[in-house]
């Protein structure tokens, strides 16, 4: 598949009350984008509002065109927004088992081509969840549930995938497989990411560009060569 110019930009407004304002403008050409800083700064509730979890004036586009807006100039509903995303407590519905959790993305999505079984498949043999999807998620070990959380974000295809810690759970052996899967699964299917994460090797793999954010205030961003 030939490369393609990804174009992610982003104004985020939103009051915390007692801690700080966010009003920032994030803007990114690399397809995947890693979000630092301090417990606090603002992460999580930065991808929140780019997800549209967050009543706000936050305004999204990815390649020119708006996620949060239909073409009517509408607020876009967000189950057709074409957003994944992935938190450290992985929101998993407990009264499924991992294949019908996993399933339900494909459901909900509202997407012109579903994804086929056989790229399913080939998404939790990736992933390592093969030997789990008939177990339930109250019976999985934190590592397991964020490697379903992963599936179940990539099965309803999404246009842009938001990770927060996506693989802290993991052991350190199966964390640079995991993400060594999902860098090739996203490259393959032009999923643009931006992922929060602690680890500075982990973002010199993944990430093309990189916010820094301290006190919702985006202090650095460039390269993880120049920001790091």
């Amino acid at each position: 598949m030939a490369q393609q110019v990804h174009v992610f930009q982003s104004k985020v407004c939103y009051s915390i009350p007692g801690r700080f304002e966010l009003d920032l403008e994030l803007n990114s050409n690399q397809r995947i984008t890693a979000l630092i800083g301090p417990s606090g700064a603002g992460k999580t509730t930065v991808l929140k509002l780019i997800a549209g979890w967050l009543e706000s004036n936050s305004t999204v586009a990815l390649n020119g065109s708006r996620l949060d807006l239909n073409r009517s100039g509408k607020v876009q509903p967000l189950r057709d927004r074409g957003v994944g995303m992935v938190f450290q407590d992985d929101l998993l519905f407990p009264h499924l088992d991992v294949l019908a959790n996993a399933q339900f993305a494909i459901k909900y999505a509202r997407h012109e081509r579903p994804m086929e079984p056989s790229v399913f498949d080939s998404l939790c043999h990736n992933f390592g969840v093969v030997h789990l999807l008939d177990r339930k998620i109250l019976n999985l070990s934190g590592g397991e549930r964020q490697r379903v959380g992963l599936v179940r974000a990539l099965a309803a295809s999404p246009k842009l995938l938001l990770c927060d810690e996506p693989v802290s759970a993991v052991d350190r052996a199966g964390r640079t497989e995991l993400l060594a899967n999902l860098k090739s699964w996203t490259e393959r299917e032009q999923i643009v990411v931006i992922m929060v994460t602690h680890d500075h090797d982990e973002i010199r793999r993944m990430a093309g560009h990189v916010w820094h954010l301290d006190a919702g205030r985006l202090i650095a961003e460039g390269s993880p060569d120049s920001v790091l």
